[in-house]
């Protein structure tokens, strides 16, 4: 039993990450595919073939468009689909069925504002003159 782990990519080699691969071994204790170990999502549709289930994670209940778009595929795969919501990296919700009425599912364009954003926050001049960290 394999579980593909689908998450934006400003998320990759975080602490958010890491807490995420933490709560799906709890929950599955079964391998899990990391893309962000597998390079940039050259094949997630072949990893996502050879995996059961599929955890996606929501920012702050926004599904951005690749995560979208690898759990869409993976269910019409008949996978089982699940997410985590994620409101920063020390608020992490438990693993849940996937609902997409849950969430709002962004397109493309609102997925590159939504993270254009976020970085605005990050690199807001508080965390520039004190060394603040990512939220994510």
């Amino acid at each position: 039993m394999t579980v593909y782990f689908s998450h934006p990519t400003f998320t990759y080699h975080t602490e958010t990450e890491r807490k995420c691969i933490s709560k799906i071994r709890k929950k599955f204790s079964e391998e899990i595919v990391n893309p962000s170990e597998k390079g940039f999502r050259s094949k997630s549709k072949e990893m996502i073939d050879k995996s059961d289930k599929i955890v996606g994670v929501a920012i702050e209940d926004k599904v951005t468009f690749l995560v979208n778009q690898e759990v869409k595929y993976a269910k019409n795969s008949g996978n089982k689909a699940y997410i985590i919501n994620v409101e920063e990296k020390n608020l992490i919700s438990d693993i849940r069925d996937f609902s997409r009425d849950d969430f709002e599912i962004l397109t493309l364009e609102k997925t590159k504002e939504f993270k254009a954003n976020l970085r605005k926050e990050d690199l807001s001049v508080t965390g520039f003159l004190f060394g603040g960290k990512s939220r994510f």
